[in-house]
């Protein structure tokens, strides 16, 4: 799998990666209470390094994974895709996790977000133990079995995986799907298209249609998970890239540099100016 890296990527990594257990450019693994202070010092938007897994062995976490909030407790596992936005939110004094990135895999089914809870003893013990082998072949360097331990690691989540979202929207497989289309569009595309029809057009329904489905499944609607998208592009810019506030307007489509302070100040509560004044605090 090919890394894509940018700016924001290989800073956040120059932050921490001094603090996980093991890492190098290809491969990290945390799962150390003592890391996780300086890890979760970031408390804004980031593209991590590559995609990774996420388990809460103790403790709870929220996350804002792709626009989408996920409230983690013990037992809870999130896949997160390579090239996504993660923001951490929150977490508990106690927390400790699990965590690795995706070395050398090719499974489409890590390509999405995905979100579960096991709390088998048998499936956890087994989790367990394919982490530390993960650690203790990386910290001799010898990583070729590295792969097939992530890859036994997924195939043993799965069947546990999304049935919490599952079990709690009540909501058709139909809207789920939909919903989950047009979030993929809103971030790869926020960016440069704002508009309804726009979404509508890609995923072949009416606009009418597209509205109804995404306020009924999510309780939101289509614009405003375009805003929240924009808003975490934009965040990303100003807290990694040394650019002057009017390129970002100008390369996130706003009409002038006056519109988009206007429509960040609106969804954040500061200007562009003063998030990034407030980062540098």
């Amino acid at each position: 799998m090919k890394h894509i890296e940018t700016i924001d990527q290989r800073r956040f990594n120059k932050e921490v990666n001094n603090q996980y257990n093991y890492s190098d450019d290809e491969l990290y693994l945390v799962s150390d209470r003592s890391v996780l202070p300086s890890f979760y010092t970031l408390r804004r938007p980031f593209r991590p390094l590559s995609g990774c897994c996420v388990r809460i062995l103790e403790g709870e976490a929220e996350y804002i994974l792709n626009l989408i909030t996920y409230r983690m407790r013990t037992g809870d596992i999130l896949f997160v895709p390579e090239n996504s936005i993660f923001e951490i939110v929150l977490v508990s004094d106690d927390i400790v996790i699990n965590l690795f990135s995706y070395y050398h895999i090719q499974l489409d089914y890590i390509r999405t977000p995905h979100y579960g809870h096991v709390d088998d003893p048998a499936v956890v013990h087994r989790l367990d133990n394919y982490f530390n082998m993960m650690l203790e072949i990386a910290s001799e360097e010898k990583k070729i079995g590295i792969s097939h331990l992530q890859m036994a690691y997924i195939e043993e989540s799965l069947p546990y995986m999304d049935t919490i979202a599952d079990a709690s929207t009540g909501k058709s497989t139909r809207e789920r799907e939909i919903f989950n289309r047009f979030i993929d569009l809103v971030n790869a595309h926020a960016g440069k298209e704002r508009s309804v029809p726009y979404y509508a057009d890609a995923l072949a329904i009416t606009p009418n249609w597209l509205s109804n489905v995404i306020k009924s499944y999510s309780g939101k609607t289509v614009l405003h998970w375009i805003s929240s998208a924009v808003v975490q592009l934009a965040k990303i810019q100003l807290a990694y890239f040394e650019k002057p506030v009017y390129l970002i307007a100008d390369e996130l489509n706003f009409s002038s540099p006056v519109d988009f302070s206007r429509f960040f100040h609106r969804e954040t509560g500061m200007t562009p100016t003063e998030f990034r004044a407030k980062l540098k605090d």
